[in-house]
């Protein structure tokens, strides 16, 4: 008889250990922070406009495009060429640094080689009616705002959290 009685003892302790165990869990789930997500490529790829830019570097751009491809290879513009309509090609990729992405250029002798802190925005044009998706790339020698060429480029990306990584 006290061996079933010890057995029964030992169950409801087993149970109420397990009951706040289970209880704990739920509550770290529910109150710990989401993590970040990963950087979103999609939004990345295709065709840019340069819009604006701020350079140590003395050169004109006349509404020159960046075209960044899945592949990791991308055609940007040759500033310091006299033909304003050659691109050089090189190589990109994206990192995660402590105050979020950062993107690489790999364009061997082209001033606009080097890695950028991105930031997304938008810039809603009341008189034109029209949003604009816009990329700032910065560093410490280039400063490049460039906006989403919508004729080319997937409009899934729009939609929604454009701001967001």
């Amino acid at each position: 008889m006290g061996n079933i009685i010890r057995k029964k003892c030992r169950n409801k302790y087993i149970k109420r250990v397990l009951v706040v165990v289970i209880t704990l869990i739920v509550l770290l789930l529910l109150f710990m922070p989401a993590p970040r997500g990963k950087f979103r490529i999609g939004k990345l790829i295709g065709p840019w406009n340069i819009y604006e830019y701020e350079s140590i570097y003395d050169f004109e751009i006349i509404f020159l495009p960046i075209q960044i491809f899945e592949d990791g290879s991308l055609e940007i513009p040759a500033p310091l060429h006299k033909d304003k309509e050659i691109v050089d090609n090189g190589t990109w990729y994206v990192t995660k640094t402590d105050n979020g992405y950062s993107l690489t250029f790999n364009v061997p002798n082209n001033p606009f080689n080097g890695t950028y802190n991105i930031r997304y925005f938008m810039d809603h044009n009341i008189l034109e009616n029209r949003t604009y998706y816009k990329m700032e790339l910065s560093n410490d020698t280039n400063t490049i705002i460039c906006y989403k060429d919508w004729a080319l480029s997937r409009p899934q990306y729009f939609e929604n959290n454009w701001e967001d990584f």
